[in-house]
């Protein structure tokens, strides 16, 4: 008998350790409700054009508080196109319209990663650009 406690006690502790994991390290593990709500609404207008050459395929809200925007550029293949140059263009372009977009700019306080990934005419992928929720924070005033 003491035997079945001792193993029952031993699987009731697992299970009580593992509940507690759960709690503390992923109870965030879910994206923000108005942030998936966000992604859903894009989806429905999903594929858009964003300018002559840029369509935006889909908006994914992922669990990891991250806002994933997934573009085509329709008329271009990825082994003609200067990435450096683009990459280093679109990046501080994309990172102002964040921060002042009406739409974009009212996630800001969810500490969100922002993704934007581009793929060519084929498909291929190209590049990525990613910034994080340290970028937005605004500076001390002293």
């Amino acid at each position: 008998m003491n035997k079945k406690l001792l193993i029952f006690g031993g699987i009731l502790l697992c299970i009580i350790t593992f509940i507690s994991v759960e709690l503390i390290f992923y109870r965030n593990s879910s994206p923000d409700r108005t942030v998936l709500k966000f992604a859903k609404d894009m989806n429905k207008q999903c594929p858009m054009m964003i300018d002559i050459e840029t369509r935006l395929d889909n908006v994914n809200a992922l669990a990891d508080n991250t806002l994933h925007f997934d573009y085509t550029l329709i008329y271009h293949v990825k082994d003609s196109l200067p990435v450096e140059n683009i990459k280093n263009y679109m990046q501080p372009m994309i990172l102002s319209k964040i921060k002042t977009s009406e739409t974009l700019s009212k996630f800001l306080d969810k500490k969100l990663t922002w993704v934007y990934s581009y793929r060519d005419k084929n498909g291929d992928f190209i590049f990525k650009l990613i910034y994080t929720p340290e970028q937005f924070k605004k500076p001390l005033i002293r």
